[in-house]
């Protein structure tokens, strides 16, 4: 019985330590006045090394903010490892986000909170020529716009297809042919590629969530709770159906402490079925799928109206000027539920089914750039979308012929946001990634040969590809 009983406290030890490793995400690193987040990565021969050239990638980024040119020499005194060479006096904190492997290099994704002030006096003391763009020299909407601009570049060098190692590692594959047909002098070989996820598909949407959580404006990690119906009227048996979600706030109190609170909202996630498409239609428009909200209407209950009432707000002037966009004019009343500054970028990634809901987890992640948006959808349809193989049929003495097959398997779709209420209008806009269990789908073969080309023909196998057959131009 005792040993039943530690190795029971050693499960839930255990399975603390877990929740915590999970949850991680829902608190990003916190950036005080005079202090900025970057997000970089590092390659190396070692995953110390790899997280060295991380830190030292992200001190770089924000050095180039300040300094007309990092590599800039002040009187043939100051180049730039002399400069990054004080990084880690730089950094109050970082986290490690990912860290993988591929053939013989390591790959690590960090946050770091950088100290601008301690960076910019160091720098100045060393020579270097510094131009001052901190908050409080420039008005709201230029600080605004400069973090647009700064969260794109993160966006761009942490999401560039161009420099991934680890393209096609979500897949296994499996080639299966049939025999022969000849026509005339002509011979058709016809097969079956049959694509199958492996565990990589979900290590590599975990370190995706983990990204974005410090690369967001702002994140909310929502858990499913329980299905409702809620009545058109007041008194009325006709009902709609919704999904109620459960999220927690966190703010910091006067005394350093944080303050936690849990939010209810209810929704009705769409549903994502996935599609094998082609390139061409991969990057085009994705189709719309409703995603709908519940807010204040005829047939709010009191209960409900309470915790609908705190996401229904005036959309105001501010907002307006900073977001820059005219289609926002014809908006007062808005439907927002997160609590840091308005934008209506998001994006949403749905995870886990059970048979009560298709997902147990909804995340929403708010960005202030829209572009943004569009190079971490070119980023998940080119890593978990894209075949990412080809088809080699080796020949005698010749050169092997390349078959690629042009297929994607599409997982997203772009959002159309609706909210049941009388008052409040949607202004969100972006997308929604559905992430299954696991993926499998079939896709033909057929290829054609003449006489002599066939008489060569000597194997056929299944390779991963990188390929331009998958990057977006």
């Amino acid at each position: 019985m005792k040993k039943l009983l530690i190795l029971l406290i050693s499960f839930v030890m255990i399975s603390i330590a877990g929740i915590a490793q999970v949850e991680e995400h829902l608190l990003p690193l916190e950036v005080l006045e005079g202090e900025k987040k970057i997000i970089a990565d590092g390659y190396g021969l070692s995953p110390d090394e790899a997280l060295q050239n991380a830190l030292q990638n992200a001190v770089e980024q924000a050095a180039g903010a300040y300094v007309s040119s990092v590599t800039e020499i002040i009187n043939d005194e100051v180049t730039k490892d002399e400069i990054l060479s004080l990084s880690h006096g730089f950094i109050k904190e970082y986290r490690k986000l990912t860290e993988s492997k591929f053939d013989d290099d390591y790959k690590v994704a960090v946050a770091a909170v950088i100290v601008e002030k301690q960076m910019i006096k160091s720098l100045e003391a060393s020579g270097v020529k510094v131009t001052y763009r901190a908050s409080g020299m420039v008005n709201d909407l230029m600080a605004w716009d400069k973090m647009k601009e700064n969260e794109l570049k993160m966006a761009k060098a942490l999401f560039d297809v161009h420099q991934m190692k680890n393209y096609g590692i979500i897949w296994d594959y499996n080639l299966y042919m049939g025999d022969a047909r000849r026509s005339g002098t002509e011979y058709s070989i016809n097969g079956t590629l049959s694509v199958r996820t492996n565990a990589n598909y979900s290590i590599e949407f975990y370190n995706l969530k983990r990204i974005l959580s410090e690369l967001a404006l702002e994140s909310q990690e929502m858990k499913y709770k329980i299905p409702v119906a809620h009545a058109i009227a007041i008194g009325s048996k006709s009902t709609r159906p919704y999904d109620r979600y459960s999220f927690r706030v966190f703010k910091r109190k006067k005394n350093g402490k944080l303050k936690e609170a849990t939010k209810l909202i209810d929704m009705v996630v769409p549903i994502i079925e996935p599609d094998i498409k082609n390139k061409q239609i991969a990057y085009g428009n994705r189709r719309a799928v409703p995603f709908k909200f519940y807010g204040i209407n005829a047939g709010t209950g009191y209960l409900m109206q309470i915790a609908a009432k705190k996401y229904e707000r005036q959309l105001t002037i501010q907002d307006k000027n900073r977001i820059n966009e005219s289609w926002l004019n014809r908006y007062e009343t808005i439907f927002d539920f997160f609590s840091k500054d308005f934008t209506p970028y998001i994006l949403v990634l749905t995870e886990g089914e059970n048979l009560l809901t298709q997902s147990q987890i909804v995340t929403f992640y708010k960005f202030a750039n829209p572009k943004t948006l569009d190079v971490i959808r070119e980023y998940i349809t080119f890593m978990f979308e894209a075949a990412h193989c080809k088809i080699l049929f080796e020949k005698q003495d010749e050169e092997t012929i390349e078959f690629i097959p042009d297929a994607f398997f599409m997982q997203y779709a772009k959002m159309h946001p609706e909210v049941w209420s009388t008052n409040a209008q949607i202004t969100y806009q972006g997308y929604v990634f559905n992430k299954l269990p696991s993926l499998e789908f079939d896709f033909k073969i057929n290829k054609t040969f003449s006489q002599e080309e066939f008489r060569k023909v000597m194997g056929i196998e299944v390779v991963p590809y990188k390929g331009e057959q998958w990057m977006k131009k």
